[in-house]
This record gives C-alpha cells, sequence and structure tokens, in this order.
C-alpha cells in the first residue's frame, strides 16, 4: 500500500491523471459526460449548488459547495468521470473537500443509474480515488498524519461494497500494514498483517504471508482478550518467534497497541500480548 499511497499523493500535487485510461478529470463546471451510450448528462454550478441537467432537459439537484478560492482555485479536478461500479456505465465524483494541505481530496460519488435515468449517490464519500478495471477494485485512501489508510471497495451486481480496509501500523523502524478483509454483506471475513512486502503496489494481501516478530522483553504475558484486565498464566519468552494474526490500536498511544499472536511451541498458541513486547522480526 504505501508505494502506492506516495504515487497517489505525487499524482494530486502534480496534477496528473490518478489512473491512465481508468478516470477522467474534470477541470471546472460546467462540463457534460456520455455515462450510457447516446446519453449524456451536463454538470455545472449554479452559484454552490452543483446540478445536473438529464436527458429530456430533466434538471437533478445534487448538492451545495463551497468553491475553492485563491490559490486552491483551479489546483485540483472538480470532478472525476470513471466506471466507479464497473457496470459499463459511467459515473461521476465530485469534490468535496481538500485536507492535509491537499494530500486529500474528497468526493461524492453519482453512480448512473439507466433505469431510473438520473444519478444516484453512493453512501459512502470517496477520497483520492484510484480505479482498477482489470481488477475492478475501487479504491479510496486518504493520509492522517505520517499514516495512510484504504478501503478497496468492489462491486456485486453494480452495488460497491466494502471488501478490505488496510491500515498502516508503525513498528519499530518499520510499518506494517493490517488489512481487514468483508464479504458483500459486511462480515469480518478474516484479518491479517502484512510486512515489508506491501511496499509493492502489486502486492495481492489475501495471498501474502502474514507478518512476523520477535519477543524483546524477558517475559512477555498472554491475555484472552486486548485487555489488561485478560490477563493469563502463559507467557512467550525473550527470542521466541511469533505470528501476528490480528491488532488493536490502544487508545491515544501512537503506535501502541494489542497484537494477536500465534506461538508454535509444543502446541499452537494464539492470544494477545502488547505490542511494546516484540521487535522486528
Amino acid at each position: 500500500m504505501k508505494k502506492t499511497m506516495l504515487a497517489a499523493s505525487l499524482c494530486l500535487a502534480s496534477g496528473l491523471v490518478w489512473a491512465e485510461g481508468e478516470l477522467q478529470e474534470q477541470a471546472a463546471f460546467p462540463f457534460t459526460t456520455v455515462v450510457a451510450p447516446s446519453t449524456k448528462v451536463t454538470l455545472e454550478l449554479d452559484k454552490n449548488t452543483v446540478k445536473a441537467t438529464l436527458p429530456g432537459w430533466d434538471e437533478q439537484v445534487l448538492f451545495d459547495i463551497e468553491p475553492l478560492e485563491g490559490e486552491e482555485a483551479g489546483r485540483y479536478p472538480v470532478a472525476q468521470v470513471g466506471d466507479f461500479n464497473f457496470d459499463e456505465m459511467q459515473d461521476i465524483a465530485i469534490q468535496d473537500g481538500i485536507g492535509y494541505g491537499g494530500v486529500n481530496v474528497f468526493y461524492r460519488v453519482f453512480l448512473w443509474d439507466d433505469k431510473a435515468n438520473k444519478l444516484k449517490e453512493f453512501a459512502t464519500p470517496i477520497s483520492n480515488p484510484v480505479l482498477d478495471g482489470e481488477k475492478q477494485t475501487l479504491v479510496s485512501a486518504q493520509r492522517s498524519g505520517p499514516l495512510w489508510y484504504s478501503t478497496e471497495f468492489r462491486a456485486e451486481k453494480g452495488k460497491l461494497y466494502a471488501a478490505m480496509d488496510t491500515e498502516m501500523i508503525p513498528f519499530g523502524d518499520a510499518v506494517l500494514d493490517y488489512v481487514v478483509f468483508k464479504n458483500a454483506a459486511g462480515k469480518v471475513t478474516g484479518t491479517k498483517i502484512v510486512g515489508e512486502s506491501s511496499d509493492d503496489q502489486s502486492v495481492d494481501y489475501a495471498k501474502a504471508a502474514s507478518a512476523t516478530a520477535t519477543i524483546q522483553v524477558d517475559k512477555a504475558p498472554l491475555y484472552d482478550k486486548p485487555d489488561s484486565a485478560a490477563k493469563t498464566k502463559m507467557y512467550v519468552i525473550k527470542g521466541d518467534k511469533v505470528t501476528l494474526l490480528d491488532w488493536k490500536a490502544k487508545e491515544g498511544g501512537f503506535g501502541e497497541g494489542w497484537f494477536l499472536i500465534r506461538y508454535q511451541g509444543k502446541k499452537v498458541i494464539e492470544k494477545w500480548l502488547e505490542s511494546s513486547s516484540l521487535s522486528q522480526g
């Protein structure tokens, strides 16, 4: 994820198109796009209101925005056009805010409904959209402090759902990626913590090996839950190697939290321990 996010921020800074051949930038209102065969939609800004002129000259009011002013005006595309839900029709993402010094560009996505002959807003705002037509994924990513967070959306019968959430975890001198997998019903189907290999933007998180770590304290107590009150009589010792399975951050502690670990001894143990007990490798 890290190289992908870095490339994304560089694209924003330079004004380049996010994903060549996938998204078409619209620099200013008004603009017209073909959303379906022989079907055009024109977007314009009426004072602070974004309006769409639909086939048959019907008008659809989308939402009110605060246009950028000064140096920010014209620096970022007002909209991105692409097939966001992979139904072979063009949809429109309209800018709705800038954050973190221009690194995060937020959009509201409007999907073209050919049966209703109008645009329908997707419930989740998108940040720095990246479309991959081959994999049929839409990635929304944003930076908070030094870390990136992303959601990968997939489509099932034309409906987008959050299939994978990824966040960076500071871990010593390295950064791990914590990945949560979900199905179309929103149920969590698995978690994984991936190490340095995630620098490769083509990495398949589902197939990537889970990260490992080494116990760095003399005795690290194990817990049934990520809670200091759930301490067991079990422990691992300095030098033991463990596999990282799950993660829960501690409130107010940057990079501090709990790891669910697997330890292979005389028997397999899966318990929680505090992240401060671990080092890389």
